[in-house]
């Protein structure tokens, strides 16, 4: 259960600097130790890893996130920090405990294998939890849906924080989206930050609540025969959506014409 180089460890590094993120790979999904030489001659050439392309680099990280062992996952993101800086600069702003807990929270996360919706919830949760995430996406090559997740996690995280009930609930589905206010749900009850919004998220998605101008009970045909016209027909639709979600007005059709 320990990596090693066939010969020269440098020389092998040398020869292909992907190797170096490869083992990484392997002793994540294999929980396998990396032998000393190895592992310092990974950290020291390190350099070589800019001449690797995006997608390559990429291919192997989210292989690491995804399918590696939880603890190993983090002792190798601490471990070889060096690496990871060379690959992401800009966390090296982070400070040393900072930088500590995001690898040991992101390591934490469930995965696919857990549910489908928590694919790639751990690497989106690194690149999102520590406030330069545009400038981390853009050393990998990600889909574009893949980039608005992470995005909007990023932007989610410190209002599902807050959320406590709901209503709260709600407004958080409305504005950030179903996925998204799943990966924050995960991550903060992974954090301990908010460990019952899960449990909220998954009341308001069983009991169907209306969360979308789509789910409420009229439409803007409705609005348009009360005499409502241009703009005034999306802010009274939105007025009605909130006053649903608030729980004053019930989402029928009588009682929002009215």
């Amino acid at each position: 259960k320990t990596l090693r180089c066939i010969g020269d460890p440098e020389k092998r590094f040398s020869e292909d600097a992907l190797r170096i993120l490869r083992a990484l790979r392997f002793s994540a999904t294999l929980d396998f130790a990396i032998e000393p030489q190895t592992a310092f001659a990974a950290v020291k050439l390190r350099g070589l890893l800019a001449r690797i392309s995006a997608e390559r680099i990429t291919s192997e990280l989210l292989i690491l996130f995804e399918k590696g062992a939880p603890k190993r996952i983090a002792s190798l993101l601490t471990e070889f920090q060096p690496i990871f800086l060379q690959l992401f600069p800009e966390l090296a702003a982070l400070p040393e405990k900072q930088y500590a807990s995001l690898c040991e929270l992101s390591a934490k996360l469930p995965t696919g294998r857990d549910a489908p919706s928590y694919e790639n919830l751990r690497i989106s949760c690194f690149l999102a939890a520590n406030g330069c995430t545009k400038r981390l996406l853009s050393h990998l090559r990600l889909p574009n849906t893949f980039r608005k997740r992470v995005i909007t996690l990023e932007e989610a995280l410190p209002a599902a924080e807050r959320v406590q009930n709901a209503i709260e609930v709600r407004k958080l589905l409305y504005r950030f989206g179903q996925p998204a206010c799943e990966d924050a749900a995960a991550v903060l009850k992974t954090s301990g930050a908010n460990p019952n919004l899960t449990e909220l998220l998954n009341k308001c998605l069983q009991n169907s609540d209306c969360v979308s101008l789509t789910s409420l009970a009229i439409n803007g045909q409705d609005l348009a025969r009360l005499g409502f016209t241009g703009p005034n027909v999306g802010a009274a639709l939105k007025k009605a959506l909130f006053a649903v979600m608030e729980e004053t007005v019930p989402n029928t059709r009588e009682a929002l014409l009215a």
